[in-house]
């Protein structure tokens, strides 16, 4: 195993990437190579779960009765369940004619979409395998910034980026593959000081152990993952049905960042952005533009996200919100309903 790593894995220690968009960090606690827990531990362990994904034609995003097809670069996923369940990110598979996995075999085998989670950019496809050597993806740690973290994509041979997290808690705006041509935010993602390299979309976050803790989202010009904390329930959920619920107060929102809050004179909060009809939401008079300052108490600022908040309730539960509204702040009490997209 150790041979077919040090000959399959491209694995460099990179630079601290410097950009406007995330500040640079200390190397976090991952271990380095002759330690316990380290990149080639990582690349040992995860060797035999990641797999190179590729795509047929899919469908261009211009609008228009008969788009026309375009090219789709190759990605990354990994093997979450024996029994051939493989996780990667949405966007590189919405919308494609064909899906393809590469096995770390080398064998080919078809693939097909068995469920997707919208609120954290993931997609489960299936393949027909026989079993499969699965990657660990319960009991690591939140990533958190400066938190150690390794990356590994398949675009064809292994490539590992090792580096750190820069900023956790990250609100994005995604391609939406349900609506072509239209954005979507994903809240809570981690922006990543890696090395950008081909085939990393869908790629595993691992740490020094091996475990997988999150899934790279977005990959270029700046890596964002998601956290395994966040999505590991729903990942749980598609494996066992393919579709996922979850509670919702009904809205969609964007967490704003540090100097958005500051710039309209509060802590911290959630924008909202579209409200459900005849949601408890709009029943309870919330609206487009509002923001949610707390929840239950807690205020909803970057460490404290509100989708690790509401996973944590009871459907049918009373959630209490301050929100400010441009007439001023006034509570709110909003039960949670059960969404299944």
């Amino acid at each position: 195993m150790v041979v077919v790593v040090a000959a399959g894995v491209s694995y460099a220690v990179t630079t601290l990437l410097r950009r406007d968009t995330t500040p640079t960090v200390s190397r976090g606690p991952i271990a380095q190579p002759g330690q316990a827990d380290g990149p080639q531990t990582a690349a040992q362990r995860a060797a035999d779960s990641v797999v190179r994904i590729l795509t047929g034609a899919v469908s261009s995003p211009t609008a228009g009765p008969s788009p026309s097809p375009v090219s789709s670069a190759g990605g990354t996923g990994t093997v979450v369940d024996a029994r051939g369940f493989v996780l990667t990110a949405e966007t590189l598979v919405a919308g494609a004619a064909s899906i393809t996995v590469v096995l770390p075999s080398g064998r080919t085998v078809p693939a097909l979409v068995a469920g997707t989670d919208a609120e954290e950019g993931l997609a489960l496809l299936k393949v027909e395998a026989g079993s499969l050597h699965a990657l660990q993806f319960t009991g690591g740690a939140a990533m958190e910034t400066g938190s150690g973290v390794a990356v590994m994509a398949a675009p064809p041979g292994f490539q590992m980026s090792v580096g750190a997290v820069a900023a956790a808690h990250n609100s994005i705006n995604i391609a939406d593959p349900s609506t072509p041509g239209q954005g979507r935010v994903l809240n809570d993602a981690v922006a990543l000081d890696v090395s950008v390299r081909d085939g990393q979309l869908g790629a595993p976050i691992l740490d020094g152990a091996g475990r997988l803790i999150g899934v790279v989202v977005a990959s270029a010009p700046q890596v964002f993952g998601v956290d395994m904390t966040d999505a590991q329930p729903s990942v749980q959920q598609l494996i066992d049905s393919g579709h996922v619920s979850f509670p919702s107060l009904g809205f969609e929102y964007r967490q704003l960042t540090a100097a958005e809050a500051a710039a309209r004179g509060v802590p911290a909060g959630v924008e909202v952005l579209t409200v459900a009809a005849s949601s408890s939401a709009a029943g309870a008079g919330i609206a487009v533009g509002d923001l949610v300052l707390s929840a239950n108490g807690t205020q909803l600022d970057p460490s404290h996200p509100l989708i690790r908040i509401l996973r944590g309730l009871s459907v049918r539960q009373a959630v209490a919100l301050s929100v400010k509204t441009a007439g001023g702040t006034r509570a709110v009490s909003v039960p949670l309903a059960l969404v299944s997209p």
